[in-house]
C-alpha cells in the first residue's frame, strides 16, 4: 500500500506480472488500462469516475526509477516476471467473487439476510455496466472477480485492460459459458479471422452471467445445443427470485440484436422491482 501525498488517503498498489516473459503486447495492455478511462465521453478523470461512476480505475501509472522495465523474479519457489510499472488505486475490501462464496457459507436462518446481499448486488451490478453503456465504452471482460466491494459496502467495477469503443473489432478472450456466442464462436472460427465486434450486448451478456453466479455461484449452462428457456438455466438454482431470472434471461439471449442491454433493463419492470424491494 501506499499513501497519496497530496490528499493523505491510503492507496493500493498493484504490480504488474507474467508467468511468461511479457512481450510488447503484454506492455502496451498495462498501459492501455492505466489510459483507458481517456474513451469514456463524459468523465474522463479517474478520480471523478471513482467517486460518481464507482469505476476503479488507475489513478496513476509509475515506474521505480533505477529499475529495469521486466526483470525476472521467484516467489513460493516459482518463476514469473515482473514488470516496473506499477498502478495506483484506491483500495478495496473483498472480491465479489469470494464475497458471494461466503454467502454460501451462511446457515440456513441467515438466507434472508444473504439473499438481501444478493439482490443489492444485482442492483449495483447492473448499474455500473449501464453506466459503461452511458460512457460509450465496451468492458470487453466482465467477470465475477471484475467486481469488487469497498468497506464501507459499494460495490466497484475495475479490469479496465480491454476497455474500447463499440464496434471495434478484436480477438476477445474466450472464457467458455462466460463469454456470450459470437465471442465462442469467433474463437473456434477455422478460417478467417477469430475477430468479435465489441458491442454493448457483449457486455450484456457478461453482466447476465456474472447476476447468474450472484445467486447460483456458477455460469449459466449455455453449451451447444442448450435450451434458452427460464426454466432451463434455472433448473438447479430455485433460490433466485422471479424477477432475477427473467432479467437474467433478458440478458444472455443469444441473439445480439434481441439482446436487453444493462441501460435499458434499468427500465424493466424486473429491475424497478428489485430497487423497491431494497428500498423496503
Amino acid at each position: 500500500e501506499a499513501t497519496d501525498q497530496a490528499t493523505g488517503e491510503p492507496m493500493t498498489v498493484l504490480v504488474g506480472n507474467t508467468w511468461n516473459k511479457p512481450s510488447g503486447k503484454d506492455l502496451d495492455k498495462l498501459r492501455h488500462q492505466a489510459l483507458a478511462i481517456g474513451l469514456f465521453q463524459k468523465v474522463k478523470n479517474p478520480y471523478l469516475a471513482n467517486r460518481y461512476l464507482r469505476f476503479l480505475a488507475p489513478f496513476d501509472l509509475v515506474t521505480i526509477p533505477g529499475k529495469p522495465l521486466v526483470q525476472k523474479a521467484t516467489s513460493r519457489n516459482e518463476v514469473g516476471w515482473v514488470i516496473n510499472l506499477l498502478f495506483l488505486l484506491p483500495p478495496t475490501h473483498v472480491d465479489m467473487e469470494k464475497f458471494v462464496e461466503k454467502l454460501y457459507e451462511l446457515q440456513t436462518e441467515d438466507r434472508p439476510l444473504a439473499d438481501a446481499a444478493r439482490l443489492y448486488l444485482t442492483v449495483q451490478a447492473v448499474r455500473l455496466v449501464a453506466h459503461l453503456q452511458d460512457e460509450g465504452v465496451v468492458h470487453g471482460k466482465i467477470l465475477p472477480d471484475s467486481f469488487c466491494l469497498k468497506r464501507e459496502g459499494g460495490l466497484y467495477l475495475r479490469d479496465f485492460a480491454s476497455l474500447v469503443r463499440p464496434g471495434t473489432k478484436v480477438v476477445a478472450p474466450n472464457f467458455n459459458q462466460w463469454s456470450p456466442p459470437e465471442a465462442r464462436a469467433a474463437a473456434e472460427r477455422r478460417f478467417g479471422p477469430r475477430t468479435t465486434t465489441m458491442t454493448y450486448a457483449f457486455d450484456a451478456w457478461t453482466l447476465g452471467t456474472a447476476i447468474f453466479f450472484i445467486w447460483c455461484y456458477g455460469a449459466p449452462d449455455t453449451k451447444s445445443g442448450y435450451e434458452y428457456s427460464v426454466e432451463f438455466f434455472f433448473s438447479r438454482c430455485r433460490r433466485a427470485p422471479e424477477n432475477v431470472k427473467l432479467l437474467v434471461y433478458k440478458l444472455i439471449n443469444p441473439s445480439v440484436e434481441a439482446r436487453l442491454l444493462a441501460l435499458q433493463a434499468m427500465e424493466t419492470p424486473e429491475y424497478r422491482e428489485m430497487e423497491e424491494q431494497l428500498s423496503a
